[in-house]
């Protein structure tokens, strides 16, 4: 079992989120309920793509790692702790959808908030892995790995991590992703469904979860492309650059502001 872990668990993982957001696209499909102005199985189906990306990022990562680091204990650890995490919010969003209800900020029932905490618990736990990787990329001396990248491994994954924890609790205290209550119907990027005329911690969220995946790619191809002194350089100016682009997120929605009006085109 230890093996197989190893050997195929990341990609077991990614696999079990791609198949449930074909199975959500199927749903919404044939399922013409709406909650929120989008199909109810939307939802469902955006947080298993992102389960999908984050997982996928570290089975890419974990073939990179020594053979003592890829089979260590910790990192397996993660790997079964954060699928378990992810499994049980995975389900019950979809649960949740099933039934034309809202599974975040909702508190109607106590049941409700009750599950809604075990939620906000597990979205920490997701990112054990993150944590494991960032610190290996950190600490050790990883053999084939440039100094680049394993600081766009290290910062991207750690930095990350703890920036998906701060916005993602203050969308929790918030009770919302929009800060104060929408004037009218927001105008949303198609896309995303995020407001760009209404003040929304969604975008700052969305980067700091993906910044576990930019910053590390930008560190490869900074590597491949380039020396090793300029690729640890511009690592290190990405990695500040999409820090600022997080927190400047934050503070607009923050400060009651829409996205820029240059983004409208996207809607």
């Amino acid at each position: 079992m230890h093996e197989w872990l190893a050997t195929y668990g990341w990609a077991f993982a990614t696999g079990v989120f791609v198949v449930w957001a074909l199975l959500m696209t199927v749903l919404a499909g044939i399922d013409p309920r709406r909650l929120d102005g989008e199909s109810t199985w939307a939802k469902p189906f955006k947080f298993a793509i992102s389960l999908a990306i984050h997982f996928a990022t570290f089975a890419v990562l974990a073939l990179y790692l020594p053979p003592a680091e890829r089979h260590g204990g910790a990192l397996l650890s993660a790997l079964i702790v954060a699928l378990g995490a992810g499994l049980f919010a995975q389900g019950y969003i979809t649960v949740q959808a099933m039934r034309r209800r809202r599974s975040h900020f909702n508190t109607s029932t106590e049941l409700e908030a009750a599950l809604l905490a075990v939620t906000a618990f597990c979205a920490l736990v997701v990112l054990a892995p993150a944590v494991v990787i960032g610190l290996e990329a950190a600490a050790t001396s990883l053999p084939g790995w440039t100094a680049a990248t394993r600081a766009g491994v290290a910062t991207g994954l750690l930095i990350g991590a703890f920036m998906t924890t701060v916005t993602g609790f203050q969308m929790g205290a918030n009770g919302s992703h929009f800060v104060g209550r929408p004037r009218g119907e927001p105008q949303l990027m198609k896309l995303t469904g995020w407001a760009l005329d209404a003040p929304d911690l969604r975008p700052a969220h969305f980067l700091a979860n993906h910044m576990m995946q930019a910053v590390p790619l930008a560190s490869a191809v900074f590597t491949i492309s380039m020396g090793q002194l300029p690729a640890l350089i511009l690592t290190v100016a990405f990695c500040c650059l999409w820090v600022t682009l997080t927190f400047a997120a934050s503070q607009r929605a923050l400060a009651r502001r829409g996205l820029p009006g240059a983004l409208k085109i996207l809607a």
